[in-house]
């Protein structure tokens, strides 16, 4: 039988950690790799068996280049390689495909997997835009993780990578409302600086068509609304809430798209305020 490592970074999950590994003592092998945990994070994957190294990222920490650290330095002894957050939790129908996915992988190289995002005890389905795709399996050796987005993309030819249907279960707020929040800040001063680097390049208006390739679509959808940040935010909220009819999903869709349109404005006023920066005008 094919054998599989899980891999799960971490920092300061003492509250998500003990569920996400107890949905995963069915692999080969289990590695945690924290960047700088205070809290009894360590302590805990160590009791659930899991082998732990400790990597601080010293120019600026993404998931791309976490994974790809792991893969390079954390003796990896599988041919499959599995990436969880600690806030994620497989079920056993999961686990069931992934293990006859990785048996009989039938020319893949890497599997995608959807987050079934839960938020205040529902799931939280059409705001979400599920299924939202992750590339979370890859065979050891062949692929690497793109490092400059926080997209959690490998960077490969598409017809190389499966689709797993069955989704993680992903606790959105598992770490509670006032951490998401917190968050929220770091993320959008991150997406602001990719934004701006991205301002001149050029919108591939095929690839906003591409139908096959849903990353390379979001890839183009991104850099045209770059353009537009004041109407961005609000744009971005009417779409999901009535085209996407979140409205279905009930008080808890109508609530995560509000924080959804809070971490849209900040991310719209980092660009509007370093445009104007650029141009020596104050904000």
């Amino acid at each position: 039988m094919t054998k599989i490592t899980c891999i799960v970074l971490t920092k300061n999950e003492e509250l998500t950690l003990p569920s996400c590994l107890k949905s995963l003592q069915w692999v080969d092998e289990l590695i945690v790799l924290d960047s700088g945990s205070t809290d009894r994070t360590i302590d805990i994957a160590r009791k659930f068996g899991a082998k732990v190294y400790v990597h601080i990222p010293q120019s600026g920490y993404s998931p791309g280049k976490q994974r790809n650290w792991a893969i390079d330095n954390c003796g990896i002894s599988n041919s499959w390689v599995f990436f969880l957050d600690a806030d994620e939790i497989v079920t056993d129908e999961l686990r069931k495909e992934i293990l006859s996915v990785i048996e009989n992988p039938g020319g893949k190289i890497g599997f995608r997997i959807s987050h079934k995002n839960m938020f205040m005890g529902k799931w939280i389905r059409r705001v979400t835009f599920y299924p939202s795709w992750h590339d979370r399996i890859l065979r050891k050796g062949t692929l690497r993780y793109s490092e400059d987005k926080r997209d959690n993309f490998i960077e490969c030819c598409s017809d190389l990578i499966g689709v797993i249907k069955e989704p993680i279960v992903h606790h959105y707020t598992s770490k509670g409302i006032e951490d998401r929040i917190a968050r929220y800040n770091d993320y959008t001063s991150q997406w602001a600086e990719y934004w701006m680097n991205e301002l001149n390049k050029e919108v591939n208006w095929k690839d906003l068509l591409c139908i096959k390739d849903k990353y390379k679509r979001k890839q183009a959808i991104k850099k045209l609304f770059i353009r537009f940040p004041e109407i961005y935010p609000f744009s971005r909220f009417l779409y999901t809430y009535f085209v996407r009819l979140g409205f279905l999903d009930g008080y808890p869709g109508f609530v995560y798209c509000l924080l959804m349109l809070q971490y849209d404005l900040m991310l719209s006023l980092k660009v509007i305020e370093s445009r104007r920066k650029r141009k020596g005008l104050p904000f």
